[in-house]
């Protein structure tokens, strides 16, 4: 799964790049990013146990009274991304992450698992 959520026009379009980390903890993920020059975070990756991607969420309220509550106080999802991608094996361990988390802003997110041979959407806010 993959969308950008900004048009093609922005200036950070005409950087992209492909990172491979390799850290020296073995208890962290070897993984690769895909993003683009200066973005901190992940948008989207694959590891040798994962692959993960977003799609912005705009949930729409119930009735014209009730209001989706979202905030950028918390963990930035980007962070729980770079976070899911290091230290991610499976879905279980992927879910706990997400769960944990002091989540942010209204994504979509497509998670796969080649331990569990499974794949899993989430609406995530």
């Amino acid at each position: 799964m993959r969308a950008l959520d900004w048009d093609s026009s922005n200036p950070i379009s005409k950087y992209p790049i492909f990172v491979v980390y390799h850290p020296s903890d073995p208890k962290l993920q070897v993984h690769g990013n895909f993003a683009w020059g200066g973005f901190i975070g992940s948008m989207t990756g694959i590891s040798q146990k994962i692959s993960l991607g977003e799609k912005v969420w705009l949930p729409k309220a119930k009735s014209s009274t009730q209001h989706v509550k979202m905030t950028r106080y918390g963990n930035p999802w980007t962070y729980v991304f770079r976070d899911l991608l290091y230290e991610a094996t499976d879905i279980k361990s992927a879910i706990s992450i997400l769960t944990k988390t002091h989540r942010t802003c209204a994504i979509h997110i497509g998670l796969a698992s080649v331990v569990d041979k499974s794949f899993r959407m989430f609406e995530y806010s």
